[in-house]
């Protein structure tokens, strides 16, 4: 089995960690657009097609820009597999989890400022839940009971429920990839090393200083491509 994630942004390398930890019997292919040029609907095309090609299960869109036009776009364009964003899984989670229905999100990465629209958020759940951006965690407001973040923080608000966007992108995954393996009568088969293959445009060795930093391991396996 195998995971995509299109990335524009290194943030993203912090969902595939949490991956990494979740899922231990599923290859990754990263494509890395260092480049910028996913604005054009043609070369999300193509990035679609190379993952097709490549047979993976699922596709996670982490991008910098435009997140909810190119998801659309990409999820019109290749029905046949599930393509999601980064934040719904943790959005749906702190819906379930509060209980005032009144949720912050903590815009401490690019990662999270990124992937979603606060107004967008609101009209869609105005019925439902109100979302607050958040510029800290010492100033949250008292009807607030849930806050999203894009990793894990301590805090002393005994009485905040904190969701972790990277640990429910993980969990979102190892739930499908499970309940695929089911239906299809896959074998699940714990590795001892899962395989991650790098495809990456533009620098090589500034993405490679980056990235073993952020993952603190060494890296094998970038192609550098078009």
């Amino acid at each position: 089995m195998k995971i995509g994630i299109f990335d524009s942004g290194w943030d993203g390398l912090k969902v595939l960690k949490k991956i990494k930890e979740k899922v231990d019997f599923a290859d990754i292919i990263y494509y890395g657009d260092y480049k910028k040029s996913k604005e054009e609907k043609n070369y999300s095309v193509n990035i679609g097609n190379f993952f097709i090609d490549n047979r993976v299960d699922i596709i996670i869109v982490i991008c910098n820009s435009n997140v909810d036009e190119l998801l659309k776009f990409l999820q019109e364009q290749f029905s046949c597999i599930p393509i999601i964003g980064v934040m719904s899984p943790g959005i749906l989670k702190a819906m379930k989890e509060s209980k005032s229905k009144k949720i912050g999100i903590f815009n401490n990465s690019q990662l999270v400022k990124s992937n979603f629209n606060i107004n967008i958020l609101n009209k869609l759940n105005s019925d439902t839940c109100y979302f607050e951006n958040l510029e800290n965690l010492k100033e949250i407001p008292v009807d607030i009971d849930t806050v999203i973040v894009d990793s894990f923080i301590e805090c002393k608000e005994e009485n905040i429920k904190f969701i972790d966007i990277t640990e429910e992108i993980a969990l979102y995954v190892l739930f499908y990839l499970n309940r695929l393996s089911l239906k299809n009568g896959y074998k699940k088969i714990e590795k001892s090393k899962i395989i991650i293959d790098y495809f990456i445009t533009g620098n090589l060795e500034k993405f490679k200083k980056i990235s073993e930093n952020l993952l603190n391991e060494k890296l094998d396996n970038i192609y550098i491509t078009i």
